[in-house]
């Protein structure tokens, strides 16, 4: 249901502000990240943790129009490809849409804001578990205090649908008692709501500290040696060949804590580079926690 009314409301926004599009400017952005991970699988015991670095390319085109003052609406076409330095099978592709409104409640850089936006992706991996379809919708608002401080707050629905095909199933997929054999997409169907708290603040420099906290309630995907805890707690299981023989991706319900900590740094008008620290901390079901830490250095570029 989910999904179908993000489709909808995908399909009906544009046709509600055809009449405006001929007028819409057009943009574009580009994301390139290098990023190093202590924990690329979530897994949960130490034995299991392994680290490894990635490369990410994303990049969006799309076109905004005034409805009416302070009211735009855009939509988007989405890229992305990351790959993975040791763990090849975590590499993927995707490709997908975006449609966004936005309202400024008032005129001058102070005034608040909000926006909503639905997008969706299909993702093709090169573990086949992994792929699927991914959709969202956020509702986001902010406000700019004095010339330095920009607050904004966000509420996000997530949902992903792995592939249920059973074609191509691993034969040696194991079975655990009490668990009912799970589809190859099962694992990678899940679900959840996140809270984002954000605050930014300009130095004299340029320089711009960015500062976020995040709270998701909802599934997460770990891989690694499955045992009596994890068998017990977990909503769907199979064999996952990304981390060597023997290795599992279960899917629990979690309570998620993310911190991202960075510098923004502009290089030019339309460039700039960030350098972030990410903390993330899942209590999951069945007594069962994992954290991790991402390193990472963007360089951005928007038209």
């Amino acid at each position: 249901m989910f999904r179908q009314c993000v489709c909808g409301v995908a399909v009906l926004l544009p046709l509600c502000v055809a009449p405006g599009l001929a007028r819409a400017s057009v943009f574009a952005d580009l994301d390139v990240q290098a990023s190093r991970d202590d924990n690329v699988g979530r897994a949960a015991k130490s034995g299991d943790v392994r680290n490894d670095a990635s490369v990410q390319v994303a990049g969006r085109v799309g076109g905004a129009v005034e409805l009416a003052t302070g009211t735009a609406f855009s939509v988007a076409v989405l890229a992305r490809a990351v790959e993975f330095q040791r763990f090849s099978d975590l590499s993927e592709t995707a490709a997908g849409l975006s449609a966004s409104l936005r309202h400024k409640f008032g005129l001058g850089p102070e005034a608040p804001w909000m926006s909503l936006v639905i997008d969706g992706e299909r993702i093709d991996s090169d573990s086949y578990i992994r792929d699927g379809s991914r959709y969202g919708v956020t509702l986001r608002a902010g406000k700019r205090i004095g010339e330095r401080w920009s607050l904004s707050a966000a509420l996000r629905e997530d949902l992903r649908e792995g592939d249920e095909d059973d074609q191509n199933l691993p034969p040696n997929r194991p079975t655990f008692p009490g668990v009912v054999g799970s589809r190859r997409g099962d694992v990678f169907d899940f679900e959840g709501t996140e809270l984002e708290l954000s605050a930014d603040y300009l130095l004299d420099n340029g320089l711009l500290m960015l500062g976020s906290y995040r709270l998701r309630d909802g599934d997460v995907v770990s891989s690694g040696r499955p045992n009596a805890d994890i068998v017990g707690a977990a909503k769907a299981i199979t064999a996952d060949a990304a981390f060597g023989p023997g290795r599992s991706a279960y899917r629990l319900d979690a309570l998620t804590h993310t911190v991202v900590l960075g510098l923004n740094y502009p290089l030019a008008d339309t460039t700039a580079l960030e350098l972030d620290w990410e903390y993330q901390l899942s209590d999951a079901d069945g007594g069962i926690r994992y954290d991790k830490n991402v390193l990472r250095l963007r360089f951005m570029w928007s038209y």
